[in-house]
């Protein structure tokens, strides 16, 4: 009884994570799922959504495998690297179900077997030069036009960008192949990575709402 009443939490807090990723909208939304194991866990399908966003929403749940026991960090990795926020789901009011790990200082605490994982990541790929394209990287130098700041890799590409306002620009953000890595906050060995394509051509399948 106890097991069923854990798998309606999980499935209540899955699911309340969806609705909201796919009420706000930020940007676009899809939901991956997966098993977090020490050998490393599997990915029950990639993610692929469309480039040119500014901002995605992944909803991720995630299943703990015996006998993994410890701290976990979840990022989302590639070159360059994205910007993420997380933001982990816990119940407002715990009624002793289940256990919660909680996340705080970039890592769920005290992971056990059999716990479940509900999180959501706030994800903006990596701008690009409206000039030439290239990503964006600190220390590239701005320019403003109207109201909106545009970032560049040189002189050459900001003076092309002010003398010539009407030239095409290159707008958007960059897509690419990325993954969402949950990593042992000890060892940093791979416990689950999940494959996420930004822009066409990326192949997985896609979990847009």
């Amino acid at each position: 009884m106890n097991r069923r009443r854990a798998a309606i939490v999980t499935f209540t807090a899955a699911a309340a994570l969806s609705v909201l990723a796919a009420t706000h909208r930020f940007g676009d939304s899809a939901h991956a799922m997966g098993v977090i194991s020490a050998k490393g866990g599997r990915a029950r399908h990639g993610v692929h959504l469309p480039a040119g966003r500014e901002r995605y929403v992944l909803v991720v749940t995630a299943a703990v495998v015996p006998p993994y026991r410890g701290d976990v960090t979840v990022a989302v990795e590639g070159d360059p690297a994205p910007r993420f926020v997380v933001h982990a789901s816990e119940p407002v009011i715990d009624l002793g179900l289940r256990r919660w790990p909680h996340f705080r200082q970039e890592a769920f605490r005290g992971v056990e077997p059999g716990d479940r994982l509900a999180l959501w990541l706030r994800i903006a790929p990596p701008e690009v030069d409206p000039i030439c394209g290239h990503a964006v990287q600190p220390g590239f130098i701005s320019a403003r036009r109207g109201s909106k700041t545009y970032r560049f890799c040189s002189t050459t590409c900001r003076d092309t960008f002010v003398a010539d306002p009407d030239r095409p620009l290159v707008v958007g953000h960059l897509g690419g192949r990325y993954q969402v890595a949950f990593r042992d906050a000890t060892t940093s060995r791979p416990l689950l990575e999940i494959p996420l394509v930004l822009g066409e051509g990326g192949g997985g399948e896609s979990h847009a709402h």
